[in-house]
């Protein structure tokens, strides 16, 4: 097996490549009585399997790991020996610093299965030739985990559920960085404006530009996150007719409340969602009820997921 001295701490190893081989004492020359038995059988050839019970030591998550390979031999047979190779699931560390691990042999065999001209099995089915001796240890490998990066910065696209509409935020960015203690801070930026398509009274149609701006993100990946964020209704019409435009002054400020998933983390991608409420809102002139009637309540939601 070809094992890794360094790893980095919650980023799998590579594949582990590993090659074995085996044999067994039976006598398939073309002197042997069992030769003779099993071609009396029907049987033109052998499929020679081999069986190792591998486990890992000091490693995280599942840590057995069984391997098997197999050679066809026509009969009579020279030999039994049987190679193979393959890939072992890789290491992953949690822990930084020095580390040791062990594959521990904890049995192996291989099995012998009489087969047809065909290549089906004949009916005397699979002779198991165990390896009795004892379990042994391989030698402890010492590895060096390293710490994993501490800071990512992540393309992400983003929507808002907004009274009672679904507005696309378009493209921005988030920003975070990991400390020792876990705790994260960062930021989220939504530079776009998304249309909402209201109903004013519940049946006269409006549309408005809305802009999502947050604040610093702080929390953690375990706990969540929270940022302040104003929203701001730059634009606003009711059956066509313009009422507001581009008036950056008419906002309402909140806090986002904010969730990863979908195994988001500083190596991996993911997505934030988050909900958030809306107060009254502030600076839209002659309008600023009418906005805040269309815009102000609970509930409200924000997704922002990353782009590879």
């Amino acid at each position: 097996m070809s094992v890794p001295d360094t790893a980095v701490v919650n980023q799998p190893t590579a594949s582990i490549p590993w090659r074995a081989s085996g044999s067994t004492n039976l006598d398939l020359s073309a002197k042997s009585p069992l030769t003779a038995y099993l071609v009396a059988k029907g049987a033109a050839s052998v499929s020679l399997t081999g069986h190792v019970d591998l486990q890992y030591y000091g490693v995280s998550g599942t840590d057995r790991h069984p391997i098997t390979f197999t050679t066809t031999t026509p009969l009579p047979a020279a030999s039994t020996q049987v190679e193979g190779s393959g890939e072992l699931p890789p290491f992953l560390f949690t822990r930084v610093g020095p580390q040791v691990t062990a594959m521990y042999h904890g049995g192996s065999g291989v099995s012998v299965t009489p087969l047809k001209a065909d290549g089906s099995p004949t009916s005397i089915g699979t002779i198991p030739v165990l390896c009795l001796g004892s379990p042994w240890f391989e030698p402890w490998h010492n590895v060096n985990v390293l710490p994993g990066p501490t800071s990512a910065d992540y393309a992400v696209t983003a929507r808002a559920g907004v009274a009672g509409t679904e507005v696309d935020l378009g493209a921005g960015s988030l920003a975070l960085t990991e400390a020792l203690d876990k705790s994260v801070t960062g930021s989220l930026d939504l530079p776009d404006s998304g249309t909402a398509a209201l109903r004013l009274l519940g049946v006269i149609p409006a549309t408005a530009s809305v802009r999502v701006t947050p604040g610093p993100v702080t929390g953690s990946f375990a706990d969540g996150f929270t940022a302040p964020a104003t929203v701001t209704v730059a634009d606003l019409s009711i059956l066509g007719i313009p009422l507001l435009r581009d008036q950056n002054t008419c906002q309402s400020t909140t806090t986002l409340a904010l969730t990863a998933g979908d195994g988001l983390a500083i190596n991996h991608s993911g997505s934030l969602t988050g909900n958030y409420d809306l107060p009254a809102f502030t600076g839209c002139g002659y309008y600023t009820g009418l906005v805040s009637s269309l815009f102000s309540g609970n509930g409200n939601t924000i997704t922002a997921t990353t782009t590879d």
